[in-house]
């Protein structure tokens, strides 16, 4: 063993090789919607959808590739920030629902941080890459997932996207009961660095998923790997796609 640390540290070269090998076999640190398997699992999912939840839209290119699969399909948008709000009705504007405020633990208001020169990096959460000096705060309206479906009468949804950057487990939170009644299909929510700005694990998925009938499956380009049991080992805080399904359509098609 300490000939290999001792390899390792002398060769930089093969140390980062390894690393990226191991990222690679795992789809870590891939934001690559065609090669990550993102953009296959919308093309496997999407043609049965009809409801379809877009939480934290940005700009609405996630939006826009699920109508160009389904153009069918009834999608709800969800984005706080400003910027993002005009980008997005120019993107989907009369194809889909676009609600101008936050998904979110529970119904009220919460500080929002953007940077001017990028608002596709907006969060709850001052980021280490915010620059200081084009920082910018909002306070912003935040409704739970529950409350926006009674209020607006959805029963079921097919897919729910969650892309809040660091917000995804407070999302979640705020729909428990919709997972409790078996209302979502699928659900498909990011991890990675900005679940350290927040301060939460892969851990408070699987103990809030905890006597639902879903199970955790981490996306791969080629499927999704279910992860019946959680492992502290998970925790690397790279970027990587997660997928929540009901337990009999993870069985058609895990790897």
């Amino acid at each position: 063993m300490a000939d290999l640390v001792d390899d390792a540290d002398g060769s930089p070269e093969l140390l980062r090789a390894c690393r990226h090998y191991v990222q690679r076999i795992e789809n870590d640190n891939d934001p690559c919607s065609e090669t990550n398997g993102e953009y296959r699992f919308l093309t496997d999912i999407l043609p049965f959808c009809r409801t379809v939840f877009d939480v934290g839209a940005c700009a609405g290119n996630w939006a826009d590739k699920a109508l160009e699969i389904n153009p069918a399909a009834v999608l709800h948008c969800f984005e706080p920030i400003p910027a993002a709000q005009m980008a997005l009705f120019g993107k989907v504007g009369g194809r889909a629902i676009i609600n101008a405020f936050a998904l979110g633990r529970e119904n009220g208001e919460a500080a929002f941080f953007s940077s001017a020169a990028d608002f596709e990096i907006s969060s709850r959460f001052k980021r280490p890459s915010f620059a200081s000096a084009d920082l910018r705060q909002d306070i912003l309206p935040v409704v739970s997932l529950s409350h926006y479906c009674r209020q607006h009468g959805v029963d079921h949804i097919d897919l729910l996207k969650i892309d809040v950057e660091g917000a995804e487990v407070d999302v979640l939170e705020g729909g428990i009961d919709l997972f409790r009644q078996g209302r979502i299909m699928a659900a498909q929510f990011e991890y990675g660095g900005t679940w350290l700005d927040s301060r939460r694990q892969l851990r408070d998925v699987f103990y809030l998923m905890a006597g639902t009938d879903y199970v955790l499956a981490k996306l791969m380009p080629s499927g999704y790997r279910v992860i019946p049991d959680y492992n502290a080992s998970l925790e690397n805080f790279c970027y990587s796609n997660w997928l929540l399904l009901q337990r009999e359509l993870a069985d058609a098609g895990a790897l």
